[in-house]
């Protein structure tokens, strides 16, 4: 079966950018992005005068997960940037953090307030969120049901993001850094088998997009070579 590898994978790397702003002028052809968050940049913005952290060391350049309050100087970040022609920030999603059961019948509402007041700050600053639903590890089996497959699991928390956040995201991405999704789905088994099931899972949160949120604004479908126009990497409204 001929996989998408290479949709996937030019994906990821459009959503490869440094958390500094790219310096290219914006038209209709180009965005200008920066993003996402990181521990180190959330220390330096809510504790400017090296006053002492909340539980992230020096150095720490692992990606942020939304907790409140945010940075205190997050607003002036974001103004700083949008003066620097940024158009666009990528924000990720901790789908293990919003759904701690893997049920989005109990979310966790808490989670769902800091990235809702995450999103309204760069829309405030008039920029444009990309919001990744997936980054690097995806939930254990541990935390979301054994008996499920993990395509429907993920269009359910798609469903659930589509309707939490609908109103403030227009760009959506599935998953990025592929080869941690991978690991995280196979530490023992096929990677070819693994690419199956994330493309699947991209599929059936397309479809539910699709079908469902779509009216929310315009739709636009976009694609690149060696993938199949019906389930392109990305999506927006």
């Amino acid at each position: 079966m001929d996989l998408p590898w290479t949709a996937l994978f030019l994906s990821t790397v459009l959503l490869s950018l440094s958390c500094q702003g790219i310096d290219l002028e914006p038209d209709r052809n180009f965005i200008s992005a920066a993003g996402p968050l990181t521990n180190d940049l959330v220390l330096n913005l809510s504790h400017p005068l090296g006053t002492q952290g909340s539980g992230f060391g020096p150095g720490s350049k692992d990606f942020y997960i939304c907790q409140q309050p945010l940075p205190s100087l997050l607003p002036q970040y974001l103004s700083s940037l949008r003066a620097s022609q940024v158009t666009h920030y990528k924000v990720l999603l901790s789908w293990a953090q919003l759904l701690p059961t893997g049920s989005p019948k109990n979310p966790d509402q808490e989670a769902v307030r800091c990235y809702r007041q995450l999103l309204q700050s760069l829309k405030a600053a008039q920029l444009q969120p990309m919001v990744v639903l997936c980054h690097q590890t995806p939930p254990t089996r541990s935390t979301i049901q054994r008996d499920r497959d993990f395509a429907e699991l993920f269009a359910d928390y798609a469903t659930f993001a589509f309707q939490s956040f609908g109103d403030l995201v227009e760009i959506w991405f599935t998953f990025s850094d592929l080869e941690k999704v991978i690991m995280g789905l196979a530490p023992q088994g096929s990677k070819d088998s693994a690419l199956q099931t994330l493309s699947n899972a991209h599929k059936k949160a397309f479809e539910v997009y699709h079908r469902e949120f779509s009216s929310q604004g315009e739709y636009t479908r976009t694609w690149w070579p060696g993938s199949s126009p019906h389930h392109p990497p990305l999506f927006a409204s």
